[in-house]
């Protein structure tokens, strides 16, 4: 490698006004850089070099087409996101609402099933109906009314009392608390009277409880029971 400082093979020899200079050039002495400029010229290259490069490839890397797709990825993703999680809390509403659609239909039919069993043939399958319907409690007022008319017309004494157990809290309805007062006068079994009285003494009010206590004192109840209302009453007043 020559040690001149500048290379003119382009410049030189194309019949310039400036050979004549470049060949004096040539004749002055020179110093030859040291170790250290040198290698201090070739890491600044070097340097150079790689900051080009690496400036390169982020260029290519976030270059305006792939730019986009990359944003056009991600917000795809992003969107992906919130549509699936919109989808998937209109998907849970409607789960929901399907769900509570079909258990009031099998709420539905059932009572009705309920409801149809209390007419039934059999006495067996009417008692079975009338305490599967004690699970109501007096919740359902179309139950409570076909309870309260198979306590009235049933002809089993054990089925209409009962019946009239399982009205539940329905006897706190004062259509309810006054056919089963009717009922007392209606019926002489000791068994549908005691399910009259413990029902009424159960849920009623203060009203009821005083037509009871009328009754046991006209003797219009059997006499098994005129002691136990009277009793009873008069444990709850003290």
């Amino acid at each position: 490698m020559s040690d001149s400082i500048h290379d003119d093979r382009d410049i030189r020899g194309m019949g310039g006004p400036d050979d004549d200079l470049w060949d004096q050039l040539d004749q002055l002495p020179r110093q030859r850089a040291s170790g250290d400029l040198r290698r201090r010229v070739m890491m600044a290259v070097h340097e150079a070099h790689d900051a080009k490069q690496a400036r390169r490839g982020w260029l290519t890397f976030l270059g305006l087409p792939q730019a986009k797709a990359g944003f056009a990825m991600a917000a795809s993703c992003v969107l992906g996101l919130l549509i699936g999680a919109g989808l998937s809390d209109v998907k849970d509403e409607k789960v929901d609402t399907r769900v509570a659609e079909l258990e009031l239909r099998m709420d539905a039919m059932g009572r009705e099933l309920l409801i149809s069993r209390l007419d039934a043939a059999s006495p067996s399958d009417r008692l079975a109906a009338v305490l599967a319907a004690a699970e109501y409690d007096g919740s359902d007022q179309t139950v409570s009314a076909a309870l309260l008319a198979r306590a009235v017309n049933d002809p089993v004494s054990s089925v209409r009392a009962a019946a009239i157990s399982s009205l539940g809290s329905g006897v706190n309805r004062q259509p309810v608390a006054d056919e089963l007062l009717r009922l007392l006068q209606q019926y002489d079994s000791p068994t549908v009277q005691l399910a009259i009285i413990d029902a009424l003494l159960r849920h009623g009010d203060a009203a009821v409880v005083d037509a009871l206590k009328e009754r046991a004192a006209q003797q219009e109840l059997h006499p098994a029971l005129v002691d136990y209302v009277t009793q009873t009453t008069a444990r709850t007043t003290t």
